[in-house]
């Protein structure tokens, strides 16, 4: 029990994968990686995948994005209800997209794999230009996202959760 009090998080994490893994297998009609191999490479292959997600956002390439997330994808943006199913999810970010040139930079903070699974804690700064009339957007916040390995060794993910720093105005 001292374990439960001390490492919550940790409890958390775990049950959270098992979860997952059992949804996964279950439900999903995307196919996952056999096994996986929880090494060096895979940290440095989600940093990349970072890098890639940033670099995609501030490109503007809403067609690209698409490629990051599962179908079933579901996210957890703040002040706002779930999102559930990539279309979904799509909807909600294409107005971004659309009246504004974007910039995301991630700072990766944490990260964690357990076979075919992974979470990757971030810290972000997100800014919006107007492309016309509409009001700058400048944030910076945390968020995780939770990954699966694809059976060609690439992840995606299957769920985010993002809040930000900025209080909201009163």
């Amino acid at each position: 029990m001292k374990f439960l009090s001390k490492y919550p998080i940790v409890v958390i994490w775990l049950m959270s994968l098992a979860l997952v893994s059992c949804s996964q297998q279950s439900s999903r009609s995307e196919p996952i990686a056999s096994k996986g191999s929880n090494t060096k490479a895979d940290a440095e292959a989600l940093k990349k995948w970072i890098d890639r997600y940033c670099a995609t956002v501030t490109a503007g390439d809403l067609d690209g994005y698409r490629n990051f997330w599962t179908e079933d994808v579901v996210w957890l943006p703040p002040n706002a209800p779930v999102k559930e199913g990539l279309e979904a999810c799509i909807d909600f970010n294409r107005p971004s997209f659309e009246k504004y040139n974007l910039v995301e930079k991630m700072s990766v903070e944490e990260i964690e794999v357990a076979d075919r699974f992974a979470y990757v804690r971030v810290n972000y700064k997100f800014k919006g230009t107007p492309k016309a009339d509409a009001e700058p957007i400048d944030e910076d916040g945390k968020g995780i996202f939770i990954l699966r390995r694809k059976p060609d060794g690439s992840w995606v993910s299957t769920h985010c959760v993002w809040n930000s720093n900025t209080p909201i105005p009163e």
